[in-house]
């Protein structure tokens, strides 16, 4: 398994942690893991896998 830092996670997506917050709690973008007691990483194939969910949801979206 591949591991992401929060802050390469924020900068990928070129969001702020607030945003990212919203993104867990309401566009089930995957919980991170608690690496340490000030660190937090996220599954990449866990991300990739909500990429595609969301890219097919916007194709199904705009192909109505």
């Amino acid at each position: 398994m591949n591991y992401m830092p929060r802050r390469d996670v924020l900068s990928q997506f070129g969001i702020s942690i607030r945003t990212l917050g919203r993104w867990e709690k309401n566009r089930n973008f995957p919980k991170p893991i608690q690496a340490s007691e000030l660190v937090k990483v996220y599954d990449e194939q866990e991300i990739e896998s909500w990429l595609a969910a969301q890219a097919e949801q916007y194709e199904i979206i705009n192909s109505q």
